[in-house]
C-alpha cells in the first residue's frame, strides 16, 4: 500500500512539474509576442530557458537574449516604426515609402473623392 502510495505522490509531483514548465512557455511566448516577435514557435527553440526564471511574477533572463537575438536575426522580429497606427494627413499606410503604399494610398484618396497627390 505505501508503494502505490509513494507511486501516487511521485506522479503527482511529476504533473505539477510538467504544468509549471508548460505555463512558464506560454507566459514566455506571451512576452515574445509582446517584444514584436514574428513567429514564436521559431524564436523559442533559440532561447536558452534555463537562463530564463520566473521573479515576484516577473521573467529574468529573456530581455537580455531576445535583445541579442534583435542584433543577430533582426528578422524574427518586426521593426518598430513611428508611423504605424494611423493615418493622418498624406502619411503613406504603415509608414512606409514605398510605391505599394503611394499606390494605396492614391486608390484610397480616388475612392473617397479627395485628389490624388
Amino acid at each position: 500500500m505505501q508503494a502505490q502510495i509513494d507511486k501516487l505522490n511521485k506522479d503527482i509531483a511529476d504533473k505539477d512539474a510538467t504544468m509549471a514548465a508548460t505555463a512558464k512557455q506560454y507566459r514566455i511566448k506571451d512576452e515574445l509576442r509582446g517584444m514584436k516577435a514574428r513567429n514564436v514557435d521559431i524564436v523559442m527553440p533559440l532561447l536558452q530557458m534555463d537562463k530564463i526564471a520566473e521573479k515576484d511574477g516577473k521573467l529574468t533572463g529573456l530581455t537580455e537574449q531576445v535583445d541579442a537575438l534583435k542584433k543577430s536575426a533582426a528578422y524574427l522580429f518586426e521593426e518598430e516604426s513611428a508611423h504605424r497606427g494611423g493615418f493622418p494627413g498624406s502619411q503613406d499606410i504603415g509608414g512606409g515609402t514605398d510605391n505599394t503604399n503611394a499606390a494605396m494610398n492614391a486608390a484610397i484618396r480616388a475612392a473617397s473623392g479627395r485628389i490624388s497627390g
